[in-house]
């Protein structure tokens, strides 16, 4: 029994810790290591600098990371084994690996954390302009529901003791509200189903279905192709192999339909393909990508070329958020516009068949 107790303990232990972990957010990890940067830069050596980040840190998660950095140092172990923990991306351990013997190791942690700054800053702007037309659709809902269920069956009421029937908008509404009021009941279930979805469909499913959403796909497929793109000139220009900087910029990918496609690329190098044919392969690429691949293979200048395609995705990726974000307020005008006007008219219909029939 005792032995039970501890075994669940140590469960609810790990997943709080699994969950703490997820929270800490890609701009917390690039601020602690943009610290490391400055305080090497300043002068300081390695170990007094993560000594002092963390002292710097709020987060205890965060604390505790580098602790345990800072132990594995102390024991010995190289560096780039030493950061090889979650919640750092594989990019970092990898870039120290290649970086341990040059004299601009601080190089790495600015250059990591501007990576993860940049990638965050996509999600936080699509976010941020998505908040205010979410928050006024979900009032207008939340208006109707009430007006249908609270002010229309007193005009019901009173309709009926005219022995007046009510128009067509008003009952389509109260209809509207009922269904409303089922996905209240049910949302408990479509909570527990998106957060277990992934054992109810395979993610690499349910991260293609998210890429065949109307501007979402375009999103996701732009933001995750300039993270791998970005992370394998990061990559080459650390002096790794092709195939090492294939393997750590694929793991920047989140999606795993994309990230799946991706994995193919080394293994068709390695049969004996050039880069940007396996890249072809993928059809995940664009053409003008494509050819600007091509030409730096043949000019021996891919971490260029590789730049020079981010910021064609970085481009691509701008615009399709200004369209997401220019059609999210009208379409959340029209909505509310839709929704008042129904509202309107479900009421005074009544209202006026009731004037005139006392006529």
């Amino acid at each position: 029994m005792p032995e039970a107790h501890l075994s669940l303990k140590l469960d609810i232990g790990a997943f709080k810790k699994n969950v703490q972990t997820k929270l800490i957010s890609k701009k917390d990890i690039a601020f602690s290591l943009k610290q490391i940067y400055e305080l090497i830069n300043a002068g300081t050596n390695l170990y007094t600098a993560i000594d002092i980040a963390i002292d710097l840190q709020d987060k205890p998660i965060l604390k505790e990371l580098y602790q345990n950095i800072k132990k594995d140092i102390e024991m010995g172990k190289p560096l780039h084994i030493a950061f090889a923990k979650k919640p750092l991306p594989s990019i970092l351990s990898n870039m120290l690996y290649a970086a341990e013997t040059s004299e601009n190791l601080e190089n790495v942690f600015k250059t990591v954390g501007d990576f993860l700054e940049n990638m965050d800053s996509y999600k936080s702007k699509v976010i941020s302009k998505a908040v205010y037309p979410s928050i006024v659709t979900l009032f207008s809902i939340l208006a109707v529901f009430i007006s249908v269920n609270y002010v229309i069956p007193r005009i019901e009421d009173v309709l009926k003791s005219f022995n007046a029937k009510l128009p067509l908008i008003t009952i389509f509404l109260m209809y509207f509200a009922k269904v409303v009021v089922f996905f209240i009941y049910v949302s408990p279930l479509l909570f527990l189903m998106f957060i277990f979805k992934e054992k109810l469909f395979s993610k690499e499913k349910i991260d293609s279905f998210y890429l065949k959403i109307p501007i979402l796909g375009s999103l996701i497929t732009y933001l995750e192709l300039s993270k791998f793109l970005y992370a394998m000139s990061l990559m080459l220009g650390s002096n790794s192999s092709i195939g090492i900087s294939i393997r750590v910029s694929v793991q920047t990918v989140e999606n795993n339909f994309i990230k799946q496609k991706l994995s193919l690329i080394e293994q068709d190098i390695g049969s004996g393909i050039s880069f940007h044919q396996a890249l072809l392969k993928t059809g995940l690429f664009k053409k003008s990508v494509l050819s600007v691949i091509k030409n730096g293979e043949y000019t021996g200048d891919l971490k260029q070329a590789l730049k020079t395609s981010y910021k064609i995705y970085e481009q691509l990726l701008d615009k399709t958020i200004n369209i997401f974000v220019s059609s999210l307020e009208p379409m959340a005008t029209l909505i509310v516009g839709i929704l008042v006007s129904l509202v309107v008219l479900s009421i005074m219909l009544p209202i006026v068949d009731i004037a005139s029939s006392v006529h």
